[in-house]
C-alpha cells in the first residue's frame, strides 16, 4: 500500500467521521420537526459514500460494501425530502413523496441482482434518477428563495445549492471515470478523497450554524416587536394593500418595497417579523382571498363568473386561485358561494 493510498484513506476517514458526527448532532437537536431528522439521516447515510467511492477501500471490503452502497444511493432521496420539507412551507406528507425512495431501492436491488452488462445500464439509470432529484431540489430552492421572507433560510439556500452542484459534479465525474477506466487511478482517488474532505469541513461548519434554524422550523409562526420606524412602514404597507395593491397580477415584493422606499431585505423582515408570514405568496393570498370571499357573498356579484373574480383580485388564472381559496377556507369557491348565498347554481 503506497503512501498516496494511505493519505487518501486518511482524508476520507476524516471526512466520513466529520459528516457522521454532524449528522448525529443534527438528529440530537431535533425538537419534533421531520426536516431535522431527514437532514440528520441524510448526513449519516452519505458518509458511507466517502468510503465506497474509494477503489482501495471498496476492494478491501467484503459483502458489507453492497449495503454501504445501497445506503449511500438512498441518501439522495432522503436529501430531496429534507429540502422539500425545509423550503416548502406548504409541504405535507403524501404517498408520492416516498416514491423516489421506492424507485431508487428497486433500481439498487436490480443492480445488485443483474448480470455485469445489464448492471452497467442499471447503474446509469440510477445516476440519471439521482441527477433528476438533485435538479428538482435545486430548482425548488431557487424558486422558493425568490418569495421567501425568512432571511436565515434565504442565506441557507446558497449552501444547499452549492451542495447540490457538488453532488451532481461528483456523480458525473464518477460516471465519466467508470467509462474511461474500470478502476479509479490512485492519484484521482486521492484528489477525490481530499476534495470530499475539504468540502465536508465547509458544509459541516455551515450546518452547525444552521442547526438552531432547523429547530425554529418546528415552531409556529410568531410575531415580533418592531421598532417605531418599522411600525410606521408596516402601517404604510397595510394602507397600500387596503388601497388595492394586491390587485396587480404578478406583484413582487420588490415592487412594494420600491413604492414604500424600502429595501427588499427590510420589507421581508417587516412582513415576516411584524405579521408572521413565512413567504410572500401567503401574504398576498390573505388579501386576495378575503376580497374574493367578500365578493362571493354579496348579491351584486352573484352573476359574475368565478374566473372573473379570480382575475379581478390579482390571480392570472383559475388554478392558483382555486388552490389558494381551498387552502384558506377548506371549500372550493363554488361551494363557498353556494353555502353563503343559498344559490343552487354552481359556477
Amino acid at each position: 500500500m503506497t503512501q498516496l493510498v494511505l493519505y487518501e484513506i486518511f482524508f476520507r476517514a476524516i471526512g466520513a467521521g466529520l459528516i457522521l458526527f454532524t449528522g448525529f448532532k443534527t438528529i440530537a437537536s431535533n425538537t419534533g420537526n421531520s426536516a431535522v431528522s431527514l437532514m440528520g439521516v441524510f448526513l449519516c447515510l452519505v458518509s458511507t459514500y466517502f468510503l465506497i467511492s474509494s477503489p482501495n477501500i471498496w476492494n478491501f471490503m467484503g459483502n458489507e460494501r453492497y449495503f454501504f452502497r445501497a445506503t449511500s444511493n438512498l441518501s439522495i432521496a432522503i436529501f430531496w425530502l429534507a429540502i422539500s420539507k425545509i423550503f416548502d412551507d406548504d409541504f405535507n406528507w403524501k404517498s408520492w413523496r416516498v416514491l423516489p425512495i421506492v424507485i431508487l431501492f428497486a433500481v439498487i436491488t436490480s443492480r445488485a441482482l443483474s448480470p455485469e452488462k445489464l448492471g452497467s445500464f442499471v447503474n446509469t439509470i440510477q445516476h440519471i434518477l439521482t441527477l433528476i432529484l438533485m435538479l428538482h431540489a435545486g430548482c425548488m430552492i431557487i424558486s422558493k428563495r425568490k418569495t421567501d421572507l425568512i432571511e436565515t433560510r434565504r442565506h441557507l439556500a446558497y449552501l444547499y445549492v452549492f451542495a447540490i452542484i457538488f453532488i451532481a459534479i461528483i456523480v458525473a465525474l464518477g460516471e465519466l471515470t467508470n467509462l474511461i477506466t474500470p478502476e479509479m487511478p490512485n492519484h484521482i482517488a486521492f484528489l477525490h478523497g481530499t476534495t470530499l474532505c475539504l468540502v465536508t469541513f465547509i458544509i459541516s461548519h455551515k450546518l452547525h450554524g444552521s442547526i438552531p434554524f432547523f429547530a425554529e422550523l418546528s415552531k409556529p409562526t410568531e410575531k415580533y416587536h418592531l421598532s417605531k420606524i418599522d411600525l410606521g412602514f408596516l402601517k404604510a404597507l397595510n394602507e397600500l394593500m387596503r388601497d388595492g395593491a394586491y390587485f396587480e397580477e404578478g406583484l413582487k415584493i420588490g415592487t412594494l418595497a420600491a413604492r414604500l422606499g424600502l429595501s427588499e431585505h427590510k420589507l421581508r423582515r417587516i412582513i415576516n417579523k411584524g405579521l408572521g408570514y413565512r413567504n410572500f405568496p401567503s401574504y398576498l393570498n390573505h388579501y386576495r382571498i378575503q376580497d374574493a370571499k367578500r365578493r362571493l357573498k354579496k348579491p351584486e356579484f352573484e352573476n359574475q363568473q368565478i374566473l372573473q373574480i379570480a382575475l379581478d383580485v390579482g390571480y392570472g388564472s383559475i388554478g392558483p386561485f382555486n388552490r389558494a381559496f381551498k387552502e384558506e377556507t377548506g371549500l372550493t369557491p363554488s361551494k363557498f358561494r353556494k353555502q353563503n348565498s343559498g344559490l343552487n347554481k354552481i359556477d
